[in-house]
Protein backbone atom coordinates (compact mmCIF):
# COMPACT_ATOMS: atom_id res chain seq x y z
CA UNK A 1 0.00 0.00 0.00
CA UNK A 2 1.14 3.40 -1.03
CA UNK A 3 2.43 5.83 2.06
CA UNK A 4 -0.72 7.85 2.96
CA UNK A 5 -0.08 11.46 2.83
CA UNK A 6 1.04 12.12 6.78
CA UNK A 7 -1.86 14.83 7.72
CA UNK A 8 -4.51 12.73 5.88
CA UNK A 9 -3.21 9.71 8.57
CA UNK A 10 -2.93 12.18 11.70
CA UNK A 11 -6.61 12.76 11.16
CA UNK A 12 -7.69 9.12 10.53
CA UNK A 13 -5.87 8.19 13.97
CA UNK A 14 -7.49 11.49 15.60
CA UNK A 15 -10.89 10.50 14.65
CA UNK A 16 -10.48 6.68 15.66
CA UNK A 17 -9.09 8.08 19.13
CA UNK A 18 -11.47 10.95 19.83
CA UNK A 19 -14.49 8.34 18.76
CA UNK A 20 -12.89 5.52 20.78
CA UNK A 21 -13.65 3.86 17.99
CA UNK A 22 -11.35 0.35 17.27
CA UNK A 23 -11.29 1.32 13.36
CA UNK A 24 -11.66 4.91 11.26
CA UNK A 25 -12.05 4.65 7.40
CA UNK A 26 -12.71 7.01 4.34
CA UNK A 27 -13.98 5.48 0.98
CA UNK A 28 -14.15 7.47 -2.20
CA UNK A 29 -14.74 7.32 -5.79
CA UNK A 30 -10.77 6.74 -6.78
CA UNK A 31 -10.96 3.16 -8.20
CA UNK A 32 -10.65 2.65 -11.80
CA UNK A 33 -14.35 2.80 -13.53
CA UNK A 34 -15.60 5.32 -10.74
CA UNK A 35 -15.76 2.21 -8.18
CA UNK A 36 -16.08 3.08 -4.44
CA UNK A 37 -13.17 0.99 -2.61
CA UNK A 38 -11.64 2.01 1.34
CA UNK A 39 -8.57 3.92 0.32
CA UNK A 40 -7.24 5.23 3.96
CA UNK A 41 -7.92 3.09 7.00
CA UNK A 42 -6.65 3.11 11.06
CA UNK A 43 -6.79 0.24 13.26
CA UNK A 44 -7.16 -2.30 10.50
CA UNK A 45 -6.58 -6.06 11.82
CA UNK A 46 -6.33 -7.95 8.83
CA UNK A 47 -6.41 -5.52 5.79
CA UNK A 48 -9.41 -7.08 4.13
CA UNK A 49 -10.74 -3.84 3.79
CA UNK A 50 -8.48 -3.53 0.46
CA UNK A 51 -10.47 -5.61 -1.21
CA UNK A 52 -13.95 -4.55 -0.47
CA UNK A 53 -15.90 -2.82 -3.07
CA UNK A 54 -18.20 -0.09 -1.66
CA UNK A 55 -21.90 -0.96 -3.45
CA UNK A 56 -24.54 2.06 -3.02
CA UNK A 57 -27.28 0.68 -1.12
CA UNK A 58 -25.15 -1.83 0.62
CA UNK A 59 -23.69 -1.96 4.14
CA UNK A 60 -23.15 0.66 5.99
CA UNK A 61 -21.29 2.66 3.87
CA UNK A 62 -23.08 1.86 1.15
CA UNK A 63 -26.59 3.17 2.41
CA UNK A 64 -25.01 6.27 3.60
CA UNK A 65 -23.47 6.62 -0.01
CA UNK A 66 -26.59 5.86 -1.56
CA UNK A 67 -29.27 8.12 0.72
CA UNK A 68 -26.23 10.92 1.57
CA UNK A 69 -27.05 10.90 4.99
CA UNK A 70 -25.49 9.53 7.88
CA UNK A 71 -26.38 6.13 8.92
CA UNK A 72 -25.24 4.12 12.50
CA UNK A 73 -25.55 0.71 13.30
CA UNK A 74 -25.17 -0.32 16.82
CA UNK A 75 -26.93 -1.61 20.02
CA UNK A 76 -30.00 0.83 20.12
CA UNK A 77 -31.02 -1.03 16.43
CA UNK A 78 -33.04 -4.30 16.58
CA UNK A 79 -31.98 -5.89 13.67
CA UNK A 80 -28.04 -5.42 14.27
CA UNK A 81 -27.32 -9.22 13.66
CA UNK A 82 -29.03 -9.06 10.39
CA UNK A 83 -27.80 -5.87 8.80
CA UNK A 84 -23.98 -6.46 9.93
CA UNK A 85 -24.34 -9.53 7.96
CA UNK A 86 -25.00 -6.87 5.01
CA UNK A 87 -21.98 -4.90 5.42
CA UNK A 88 -18.75 -5.92 4.55
CA UNK A 89 -16.02 -4.01 6.32
CA UNK A 90 -18.46 -4.80 9.95
CA UNK A 91 -17.71 -8.84 8.75
CA UNK A 92 -14.17 -8.29 8.04
CA UNK A 93 -13.21 -6.45 10.92
CA UNK A 94 -15.53 -8.32 13.16
CA UNK A 95 -17.37 -4.64 14.38
CA UNK A 96 -20.53 -4.81 16.67
CA UNK A 97 -20.88 -1.17 16.33
CA UNK A 98 -20.66 1.68 13.48
CA UNK A 99 -21.39 4.69 12.52
CA UNK A 100 -20.52 6.15 8.70
CA UNK A 101 -21.66 9.58 7.36
CA UNK A 102 -20.96 11.08 4.05
CA UNK A 103 -17.95 13.04 2.66
CA UNK A 104 -19.26 15.39 0.26
CA UNK A 105 -18.29 17.11 -2.66
CA UNK A 106 -18.27 20.73 -3.48
CA UNK A 107 -21.42 20.69 -5.23
CA UNK A 108 -23.11 18.74 -2.34
CA UNK A 109 -23.28 14.98 -3.54
CA UNK A 110 -22.15 11.90 -1.50
CA UNK A 111 -18.58 10.84 -3.11
CA UNK A 112 -16.89 9.36 -0.37
CA UNK A 113 -17.47 7.93 3.90
CA UNK A 114 -16.42 8.40 6.69
CA UNK A 115 -17.14 5.28 8.67
CA UNK A 116 -15.88 4.42 12.63
CA UNK A 117 -16.39 0.81 14.31
CA UNK A 118 -16.08 -0.80 17.34
CA UNK A 119 -15.83 -4.75 17.83
CA UNK A 120 -17.75 -4.02 21.57
CA UNK A 121 -21.25 -3.06 21.72
CA UNK A 122 -22.09 0.53 21.69
CA UNK A 123 -24.57 2.55 21.52
CA UNK A 124 -23.41 6.31 19.57
CA UNK A 125 -24.68 9.35 20.43
CA UNK A 126 -25.94 12.91 18.74
CA UNK A 127 -22.19 13.95 19.90
CA UNK A 128 -20.39 11.59 18.28
CA UNK A 129 -22.44 11.86 15.25
CA UNK A 130 -21.29 15.88 15.50
CA UNK A 131 -17.89 14.85 15.90
CA UNK A 132 -18.37 12.72 12.77
CA UNK A 133 -19.53 15.25 10.82
CA UNK A 134 -17.14 17.64 11.48
CA UNK A 135 -14.05 14.97 10.95
CA UNK A 136 -15.75 14.42 7.53
CA UNK A 137 -15.57 18.05 6.58
CA UNK A 138 -11.74 18.59 7.80
CA UNK A 139 -10.75 14.82 5.83
CA UNK A 140 -13.06 16.20 2.66
CA UNK A 141 -10.66 19.14 2.84
CA UNK A 142 -7.90 17.33 3.04
CA UNK A 143 -8.78 14.91 0.49
CA UNK A 144 -9.68 17.59 -2.30
CA UNK A 145 -6.06 19.10 -1.56
CA UNK A 146 -4.08 15.79 -2.77
CA UNK A 147 -3.64 15.96 -6.54
CA UNK A 148 -4.17 12.24 -6.70
CA UNK A 149 -7.78 11.57 -5.42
Amino acid sequence: MPELPAEIQREIDLVCTDSRSDIAGVALAALPEGKVGWLYVSGSRNGRYRRIIVKPGRGIAGLTLRSGRPVKLDDAEPDLAKLRQNSPLMLAEQLHAAMAVPLRSADGQAVGVLMVGRRSPHVYTPEDLKSAESAAAKLRSLLLAEPSV
